[in-house]
């Protein structure tokens, strides 16, 4: 899902406020609209000549309607939900160096009897940390949402009810003002269902690493380079499962040129899971042509690697770690394993008005390996040679009421191909979601 967080609207001098995704990041010089005069003197509090202490949030409702959400082999009864999202946080900012953050969370669901894991968590601490910066330095430590790069590998997980957050530091250091690097070591957490009952470094799954950003923002053009380690006590491919040990290094660019914009990823992986060595690799082009200031069209495509032979010792099958929920749209059926995928789409931006068709055609990399869902689950992995595997076709609009309130809504149709058909997916899925948020 696509949340727009800015319009372009004016009132006089003053811009519209911004509501980041990461709230910690929110801008408290702007809430200065005369408009909201009120809400402004609630918002932010001065505490002396360099304290500030704001308040603020977000709510956000979802109504899902699914039909045949497997493809026709053995659906649950479930197509009607809803789903609810609380966050509510203080942010206290002492000059321009330390930031004391903390936000909790509710996230709730109703007419639903099968429950995922990402689907309810009714209390939670979804950030706490401390932050401190000088000119070059930055430390953070305690618990974070994290969002790097494209959100391909070690992200918040946005789309879901439950966001995914981590217990952990990460230190940074800006060598100049084009180049920075961040050094990062943190314990993902599972959440539970309860009230204030998830585990602190339970010790699971540990990831960690380094990210550096090469960047010119006069001429829109940046590059990244990164490696992540990553340990999990357990992890289930098509033919081996158990410990895990997966290195990543990737590298992404973004380039501008004209009206034509790119934003590419290469990342390779190596280590180990049970008695297999582990060689796998992911590619992806995104490209978007702006036709007029209203009109896009935008071409995209990854290749993910699957396993090439399951009788010897090397696993091919890549693993995306953390990826964004909404990896190939809301609907979020297939996983970035054993992929490859094209993807072109239309996109129409005015003012506050967004809208989008897409359509998506999936292939299986290898034909030795099966297709997963998103959270890294098996779908099928029958003896069929066919690589094709469904087409996706999507439409969205997202429209923006004013400076808090934002609705989306969003369809998806899958057709399963032959391979799925072989396995028992022989039906039609229909999705539809509807979405509003409001932030604060």
């Amino acid at each position: 899902m696509t949340i727009i967080l800015a319009a372009k609207h004016i009132y006089g001098q003053q811009k519209d406020y911004r509501f980041t995704i990461l709230r910690q990041l929110d801008n408290l010089n702007q809430f200065k609209n005369p408009k909201y005069k009120a809400y402004n003197k609630l918002k932010v509090l001065s505490l002396g000549d360099s304290t500030r202490l704001s308040f603020g949030g977000s709510y956000r409702t979802q109504w899902e309607h699914i039909n045949n959400q497997r493809l026709g082999l053995n659906d649950p009864n479930d197509e009607n939900w809803y789903l609810g999202r609380l966050f509510l946080h203080s942010d206290l900012r002492i000059g321009n160096r330390w930031q004391v953050f903390i936000e909790i969370g509710s996230s709730h669901t109703a007419s639903r009897e099968i429950f995922r894991p990402v689907d309810r968590d009714i209390w939670h601490i979804n950030q706490g940390f401390t932050h401190y910066r000088n000119t070059r330095f930055e430390v953070i430590l305690g618990r974070e949402n994290l969002n790097y790069g494209s959100g391909r590998i070690l992200t918040l997980r946005e789309g879901p009810n439950v966001r995914q957050f981590y217990d952990g530091s990460r230190v940074n250091y800006r060598w100049n003002n084009r180049l920075k690097s961040e050094l990062l070591f943190y314990s993902p957490v599972k959440n539970q269902p309860g009230a204030f009952d998830n585990d602190f470094l339970l010790g699971d799954e540990f990831v960690w690493g380094s990210y550096n950003w090469i960047g010119n923002k006069m001429n829109k053009n940046s590059f990244e380079i990164y490696y992540l380690g990553y340990d999990a006590k357990l992890e289930r491919y098509h033919n081996v499962q158990g410990e895990e040990t997966r290195h990543s290094i990737g590298t992404r660019m973004m380039h501008k040129l004209g009206d034509l914009s790119f934003n590419n990823e290469f990342l390779y992986q190596f280590g180990n899971v049970a008695n297999q060595d582990i060689s796998a690799w992911t590619a992806s082009i995104n490209s978007l042509y702006k036709l007029t200031d209203s009109f896009s069209i935008g071409l995209n495509g990854e290749l993910v690697s699957g396993d090439r032979d399951a009788s010897d010792d090397v696993l091919n099958t890549f693993n995306p770690l953390y990826p964004k929920g909404a990896y190939f749209g809301r609907v979020a059926f297939f996983g970035p394993y054993n992929l490859m995928d094209v993807h072109p789409y239309i996109q129409f931006r005015r003012n506050r008005l967004m809208i989008e068709l897409e359509y998506y055609r999936f292939y299986r990399f290898s034909d030795e390996d099966g297709v997963y869902g998103l959270p890294g689950q098996l779908l099928t992995n029958n003896e069929s040679g066919e690589k094709f595997i469904a087409n996706q076709f999507g439409f969205e609009i997202n429209y923006r009421w004013n400076d808090f309130l934002i609705s989306d809504l969003e369809l998806n149709f899958i057709d399963p191909g032959v391979f799925l058909n072989n396995s028992g997916f022989e039906q039609n899925l229909f999705y539809l979601l509807w979405t509003t948020q409001i932030n604060f």
